[in-house]
């Protein structure tokens, strides 16, 4: 069995709390808690809020989309902004010398330590980021 849950929200950080809280509300009545709910959260948490800023500008006229599906053995977990897409590949290494002091940067880099897979699809109608973890 499948149980999915779809979440939109404007672009506004302050939308940010009610979209992790539902996640949460989600997953543990999916029965996921502990330290797999909150790599999830936290995961969901970063992405999002890159969208909102990076991907969308924090133009409220622009949504975030968050799509969360559980089955048995894993949590998928997609998330779209509306954005002019950027290159992933061009992301900063937060690990490399001259960005060790730096106060951003690092989110990609823990989602993709927390989670089993991250894929990235970006292009000029926005970017999809796709979080999987295993059960």
């Amino acid at each position: 069995m499948v149980a999915e849950k779809e979440i939109k929200v404007s672009s506004d950080p302050k939308f940010l709390g009610e979209v992790i809280e539902t996640i949460e509300v989600f997953l543990s009545g999916q029965g996921i808690k502990g330290s797999i709910q909150d790599d999830i959260t936290i995961s969901v948490s970063e992405i999002v809020t890159n969208a909102m800023v990076h991907g969308n500008g924090l133009d409220p006229s622009k949504k975030v989309s968050i799509r969360i599906s559980v089955n048995q053995v894993k949590v998928n977990v997609l998330i779209r902004d509306e954005g002019a897409g950027f290159d992933p590949g061009r992301i900063p290494d937060p690990s490399a010398q001259e960005n060790l002091m730096k106060t951003c940067g690092r989110g990609i880099y823990i989602v993709k330590a927390l989670m089993d897979e991250v894929e990235c699809d970006s292009n000029a109608q926005g970017t999809g980021v796709r979080l999987l973890k295993y059960l």
